[in-house]
């Protein structure tokens, strides 16, 4: 009777084992990569998922996913680290550093976070044109000053913050430039006849600005 006894509450021990373990909470992570002035999805942007990496004490790579044609994306891990996007790459755009920690932050575990995260096309181009007309001084300093690029890209992908340039130019001489800009923004062209310093772009006695328009070319000229 007593062996009957043991073997029952054997039995139900293990079957009411599993209940009493509590189960590793998962953490969710999705969202929906959409143009900024559009509001489409976008297709194939790489999210890199940075994981906390308790030996090193700092975050490190751990994923990259790739957005479905809806614009799309899902992680989900039932590790008990935490979790943030790192990055977000894709072809002809560039990511605001703010719209990535505005819309996730760092994700504990058991957290759902579901965002949308828009990113600014990268598909303008500037028509700088330098025209010397007088005689007197021949070198030139350019600086051109992007908003976007400057304070949201960072460590992102997108190309430089502060375009810069050096030009000698003889009487009667013209030079264009068209770099690649961001869509929808409004640039300061800075110049002087003295070298630039990282902060003299802001204090230099020549300026202009103009708004470049989405897909098309702005043209601006400088003549001395």
């Amino acid at each position: 009777m007593y062996s009957k006894i043991l073997k029952v509450a054997v039995l139900l021990a293990i079957l009411l084992f599993p209940l009493g373990c509590k189960k590793e909470e998962s953490t969710i992570l999705k969202g929906t990569i959409i143009d900024f002035y559009t509001n489409e999805p976008l297709q194939g942007a790489a999210i890199f998922i940075m994981k906390w990496h308790k030996t090193d004490e700092q975050y490190q790579l751990f994923k990259i996913l790739s957005s479905d044609a809806n614009g799309n994306f899902e992680f989900v891990e039932e590790d008990n680290l935490d979790f943030y996007i790192g990055e977000i790459h894709k072809q002809g755009y560039i990511v605001k550093h703010s719209n990535i920690s505005n819309y996730t932050g760092k994700i504990k575990r058991g957290e759902i976070n579901e965002s949308i995260i828009p990113l600014v096309p990268f598909d303008s181009w500037l028509s700088l044109t330098v025209n010397k007309v007088s005689p007197g001084k021949s070198k030139i300093y350019l600086s051109v000053f992007s908003h976007i690029l400057n304070s949201e890209i960072r460590a992102s992908q997108g190309r430089v913050s502060l375009m810069k340039d050096e030009l000698e130019l003889n009487e009667g001489q013209t030079y264009t430039q068209f770099p690649l800009v961001a869509s929808n923004e409004m640039l300061t062209i800075h110049w002087d006849f003295k070298p630039l310093t990282p902060w003299s772009p802001f204090s230099t006695p020549f300026r202009d600005s103009i708004f470049v328009t989405r897909g098309d070319t702005s043209a601006v000229t400088i003549t001395y």
